[in-house]
């Protein structure tokens, strides 16, 4: 794959190219006694890789809207299909069919098309001269997420240039890819991931390494336990035995029943959170039961932009769900709820 470069020429030439002599890749100067290449009808690939392949110095006749700009290779792979086969298939026959005709025929001589005046370059839109090429680096970052601890993998991170508005998300195996804006020759990375700290650190661009990245578990500490009941004792003494009844009050009765169907705030956690729309965000599951599960996401103005089946096999999972680049930004609802039964899991989503 070509390096991509920058193109440039400082020091414009002003020979007349029609009083230069035509070779093959374009005219012969005389004063600088060197080959001036046109590349003025030349793809912005066939530029690079000509540029890419050159082992001395390139005098060259550009086009205005072709200097001052970045080439880099762009990599198309068409998709592989019946219809693209066929098409392959038809277009060779095609293909066959106009050689065997041409055959036939005596080819005319190629022309040169001048356009009126006596020399063309004085026009603004032609440059051509001494090309000075910049390789543009490569500011390229990879990396893993590992746990601090153990060594372990970290799956999933979030990973962000400081001061931007989106990053991206490690992989399973904690791996990650960036490409670091702007041109400076260090960056900083704000890395967070669930049950981690979140912290910065400071990394140099391009220069090929693949960082380990420790991040640190979240210290957990338990608040203090408040018992309360509202329960009242009735003791009845009987021969033979001693039976004991229980009273529980409305209020207490009501809390059991909410706390059976309402969820703690940690049993559906969203990351990264806010999220750009296009993008794809994160849920941590940390069910009481797996099973058959229905997980709807709502807009602000109560409508259903999202539904999606799940099948829970762990009470404990993650769940990636993608969003569409026309969704408009603000707050939208997850609804998460277990087919046949009223519970439901609720979570805040920003799109921003």
């Amino acid at each position: 794959m070509a390096t991509p470069v920058h193109l440039n020429i400082p020091d414009p030439c002003h020979e007349n190219w029609q009083q230069m002599t035509p070779n093959e890749q374009g005219r012969h100067c005389m004063s600088c006694q060197k080959t001036v290449v046109d590349f003025t009808l030349m793809s912005d690939q066939q530029i690079l890789d000509h540029i890419s392949r050159a082992t001395t110095s390139v005098c060259g006749r550009f086009n205005n809207d072709q200097l001052d700009k970045t080439y880099a290779e762009k990599k198309v792979r068409p998709a592989f299909s019946f219809r693209y086969a066929w098409n392959m298939v038809v277009a060779t026959f095609l293909l066959t069919g106009n050689a065997a005709v041409a055959q036939t025929r005596k080819s005319d001589p190629p022309k040169e098309i001048v356009r009126g005046g006596n020399n063309t370059d004085k026009d603004k839109d032609i440059v051509f001269g001494g090309v000075a090429a910049v390789i543009i680096p490569d500011r390229r970052i990879s990396g893993e997420i590992l746990d601090d601890s153990t060594g372990q993998p970290v799956s999933f991170a979030s990973i962000k240039v400081k001061g931007a508005k989106s990053g991206i998300s490690a992989d399973g195996s904690g791996s990650f890819n960036l490409v670091a804006p702007g041109k400076k020759g260090k960056v900083i990375l704000v890395i967070s991931a669930i049950g981690y700290e979140t912290n910065e650190y400071e990394l140099p661009v391009n220069n090929g390494n693949l960082y380990k990245i420790m991040v640190k578990p979240e210290a957990q500490t338990l608040k203090p336990v408040e018992v309360r009941s509202y329960s009242r004792v009735c003791r009845t003494d009987r021969v033979g035995g001693l039976r004991i009844t229980t009273r529980v009050t409305k209020l207490e009765r009501v809390k059991r029943e909410i706390n059976e169907w309402l969820p703690t705030k940690k049993d559906v956690r969203i990351y990264p959170n806010p999220v750009a729309p296009g993008s794809a965000f994160n849920i941590s599951l940390n069910l009481d039961q797996t099973g058959e599960y229905k997980m709807e996401l709502i807009d602000a103005a109560g409508r259903l932009v999202h539904i999606q089946a799940l099948q829970v096999e762990q009470k404990s999972q993650l769940v990636n769900v993608p969003t569409q680049s026309t969704w408009s930004r603000g707050v939208y609802w997850l609804r998460l709820s277990k087919v046949g039964e009223k519970k439901v899991y609720q979570a805040k989503v920003l799109l921003q």
